[in-house]
């Protein structure tokens, strides 16, 4: 097997260069074509060309995001890689692009042969439309030991047509496949990324396929001007090659860039991302880039490798802009190369993985004869010493900054983990206190009920030894148990809600700004009740938001109680809290006041502090309110806001809503 390059100029020329190789007289042959014209009319005539100088052709082409032959750099150009084999069949299939990949796949699996396997194939598909990663995955439950390698076509990052095809047809909204038969074909497939994750994985909460609408149940966009700034998230989805986000599946690490955004404002990603799945951002480190390409140089340069083909990410190019080509020329010292950008590569292994990649180079190597290779070609580096210099003296400083942020990130887990043991120590106490209220009531009314029903009994009151009176005596028993049977499920009840705020939240849920605050009341009812305070509720809005219930209900009550011990400590007449919601642009507010005197402006500022408490060591452990702060700016992104009014306080809880 041989491959023999050439950038297509025009009929004549290419008619010489086929004659030259005496191309004519090979039976199996496979041209690929690559090519940076964007032109239906333009790729259906060069078809004709091409056909009628090798009738018995078989051709695969896709558009393009720029071009690679011999281990070079091209772009708007079209490129022409003539694949010989002595030994190997080659036929070529077409599809449109059914309802998703899966059906688009089964669409060209019903027109392979039935009675013959391939060894590998080399797929293009429509690079708007085709979800990859649904299509590869049934290309390889057909034959799970089918070596796949390709791509999603480009179209020069303008995102608006590419288009693919083979000898028969041209598609702008399709894909096809040249499938090779040889038992004896060696094919090896390896894949570069070199991205290194930064930052806390984050959970995707919302997903369809290759549509994603949430993470970490806010909108994408949100994410992204999160982490990477609003400026960058307004220019997505162009900017989104050059900012990857990354998941580990398989064993394998897979890349994901954003192709275009929705009218409903979710995106299209380059393959599927799955609700649950666990992601980051990723960022350029040259040290493990280096690190990666040398390994795959390595393994490439021990396999068999009469031709190398080569389907590398765009992303990759607009990144690395003119050193890309010194990642790719080192496979030419092995053999010919060719290959181009894409919009997405599909890759897949003997382990049976099968994946669409982003952000990745992937290497097909083919040969029909075993070969033996120098091992000992030195590789180039990506980049030019001063490039390189500044990039890795970066990459270190990034890398040392991470490794001592995470060891103070532990540090304060270990802290702040310490300070809720103590705090929910503190809170243990005080829900006793609050069961010990709530049940006071119920408790004295069972004994009453008792009492009642044991008196009568004993002073013979329904006169038993007369049958006329059973009847009023089981009315008796019946009206009694009804009560006691109300206060025992009453006392069930308020055990399900201490048991209930106790148990700690797992995820955000989507629930109306008033529940926690229902709950918090009902929890604290008989406290509020044996002290005589009296709850003013004002609820402008009651819209759903996405909380961490308990940990508000926490904060909540938190309030509350320190509300009703100011009450106590003051001695306050007329004793009242108002608690309103309401929302402002995207902000949700919850407002807690009290008539209770404030609190002196010379320690306002420090209520906040761990540790600090204006309560004696019985009554106040200093970390009520630290904790609520902790909550509501940590946990929810939002803010924990006090001040004085005339004749009281109002804590403010503000939500970003999402």
């Amino acid at each position: 097997m041989k491959t023999l390059n050439y950038i297509y100029s025009e009929k004549d020329d290419l008619a010489e260069f086929i004659a030259k190789n005496n191309l004519l007289n090979y039976k199996n042959v496979l041209l690929q074509v690559f090519t940076g014209i964007i032109d239906f009319e333009y790729i259906q005539n060069l078809i004709i060309v091409i056909k009628k100088l090798l009738p018995n052709i078989k051709i695969i082409g896709t558009t393009t995001a720029g071009e690679i032959i011999n281990g070079k750099i091209t772009e708007n150009k079209t490129i022409f890689s003539f694949s010989i084999f002595e030994k190997t069949e080659i036929v070529t299939f077409f599809s449109k692009i059914e309802k998703n990949g899966k059906k688009t796949a089964l669409n060209l699996i019903n027109k392979f042969p039935v009675n013959k396997k391939a060894k590998a194939g080399i797929t293009f598909s429509n690079g708007m439309t085709t979800n990859g990663e649904l299509y590869i995955n049934t290309l390889k439950k057909y034959d799970e030991s089918l070596i796949i390698a390709g791509g999603l076509a480009g179209d020069n990052q303008k995102f608006k047509k590419t288009i693919v095809f083979n000898e028969e047809k041209v598609l702008e909204n399709g894909v096809v496949i040249a499938l090779l038969y040889n038992d004896n074909l060696i094919a090896y497939t390896d894949y570069i990324l070199g991205w290194k994750t930064i930052g806390k994985l984050l959970k995707v909460t919302k997903a369809k396929n290759n549509i994603a609408y949430e993470i970490e149940n806010q909108r994408v966009i949100d994410i992204y001007s999160k982490y990477l700034g609003e400026n960058i998230a307004k220019q997505l989805p162009r900017i989104g090659l050059e900012f990857p986000i990354v998941i580990h599946r398989n064993g394998l690490k897979i890349a994901r860039t954003i192709l275009f955004k929705n009218d409903d404002d979710s995106f299209v990603f380059a393959g599927n991302l799955n609700e649950g799945d666990k992601i980051s951002f990723a960022y350029r480190d040259i040290n493990f880039l280096n690190e990666k390409r040398n390994n795959v140089y390595h393994n490439v340069s021990k396999v068999s490798s009469e031709s190398i083909f080569i389907y590398s990410c765009i992303a990759r190019k607009s990144i690395m802009g003119g050193d890309i080509e010194k990642e790719i020329s080192p496979f030419q010292k092995i053999n010919s190369t060719s290959g181009f950008f894409t919009y997405g590569e599909f890759f897949s292994n003997k382990e049976n993985n099968a994946e669409l990649l982003n952000q990745t180079m992937t290497i097909l190597s083919l040969s029909e004869n075993k070969k033996d290779f120098d091992d000992n070609i030195e590789f180039i580096n990506v980049v030019n010493e001063k490039e390189s210099n500044r990039f890795i003296a970066l990459s270190n400083l990034l890398t040392e900054t991470l490794i001592e942020l995470e060891e103070e990130i532990e540090k304060n887990r270990e802290k702040e983990s310490f300070v809720f043991e103590q705090t929910k120590k503190a809170q243990m106490g005080e829900m006793l206190s609050m069961i010990a209220h709530q049940w006071r009531q119920p408790l004295a009314s069972i004994n009453s009920l008792l009492l009642s029903v044991n008196n009568k009994i004993k002073i013979n009151h329904f006169k038993l030894d007369k049958n006329e009176n059973t009847n009023k005596f089981l009315d008796f028993l019946s009206e009694k148990s009804d009560k006691l049977f109300y206060y025992t499920r009453y006392l069930s009840n308020t055990i399900d809600d201490f048991s209930n705020f106790l148990k700690p939240d797992k995820e955000k849920k989507q629930i109306s700004i008033i529940k926690p605050i229902e709950n918090s009341l009902e929890i604290m009812k008989g406290t509020l009740s044996n002290f005589n305070i009296n709850i003013i509720k004002d609820f402008k809005t009651i819209d759903k938001v996405f909380l961490y219930q308990n940990e508000i209900m926490q904060v909540i009550l938190n309030i509350l109680k320190n509300s009703k011990d100011n009450f106590i400590e003051k001695n306050t007449k007329n004793r009242e809290i108002k608690i309103t919601t309401n929302k402002v642009a995207s902000n949700y507010i919850i407002k807690i006041e009290d008539n209770g005197g404030g609190i002196p402006e010379t320690i306002i500022n420090k209520i906040f502090e761990p540790y600090f408490s204006t309560k004696d060591e019985k009554n106040g452990t200093g970390l009520g309110l630290y904790m609520s702060k902790m909550i509501i700016e940590k946990h929810h992104r939002g803010k924990l806001l006090v001040k004085n009014l005339a004749n009281g306080i109002c804590f403010k809880i503000m939500i970003k809503g999402e």
